[in-house]
């Protein structure tokens, strides 16, 4: 078994002879995952798919940003991590994202402030598309690593004003990874 870093959600390591078995089935007994980031479809009995990886990576931008953990005391019954992001998005990101990003937000200028509240949108946002509530509403995985690498280097270019052939240099592996997939 080879772990990736799209699988969210594993609580224990399988051995080697218990994957390969999982590997080929598609019953949902016994799915392992932490509580927060099982996507929906998985409670309610749904196969093992890439949606519900997707549905993790999404909970997990947004707790990253947020600072807020999808199992927080907040959300409970009908407020979950999500909903209570996309109340927010866009136009009061700043309200919702962590408060260690805030400090640093709230001590530049203006100018500086407008791009970092653009690259919480747009990363809050790929946050919110990989976790909507139905699996087919979800943007594919390939589609999501390119967003992300798409964020960071229009981040890096607000920030530092150009690229550098080394940045270039270090996503073409993943890029092409990501197409033989």
């Amino acid at each position: 078994m080879s772990a990736r870093v799209g699988d969210f959600g594993i609580s224990r390591i399988l051995t080697e002879s218990a994957s390969k078995t999982q590997q080929n089935s598609s019953n949902t007994i016994g799915i392992r995952g932490s509580i927060g980031y099982v996507a929906p479809e998985y409670g309610e009995g749904s196969a093992v798919s890439t949606f519900g990886d997707v549905y993790s990576l999404g909970i997990l931008l947004l707790e990253m940003f947020t600072g807020m953990s999808p199992t927080d005391d907040m959300f409970r019954d009908s407020l979950d991590l999500h909903s209570f992001s996309e109340a927010a998005h866009p136009d009061r990101i700043l309200e919702i994202a962590d408060p260690t990003l805030r400090v640093h937000v709230d001590a530049e200028d203006s100018i500086t402030r407008s791009r970092m509240q653009e690259c919480l949108i747009s990363v809050i946002g790929l946050g919110l598309s990989c976790s909507k509530h139905q699996p087919k509403e979800r943007m594919p995985i390939q589609d999501a690593a390119l967003k992300m690498h798409a964020i960071r280097d229009d981040a890096y270019l607000m920030f530092s004003g150009s690229l550098s052939v080394d940045m270039e240099e270090e996503t073409k592996p993943i890029s092409s990874d990501l197409k033989q997939q």
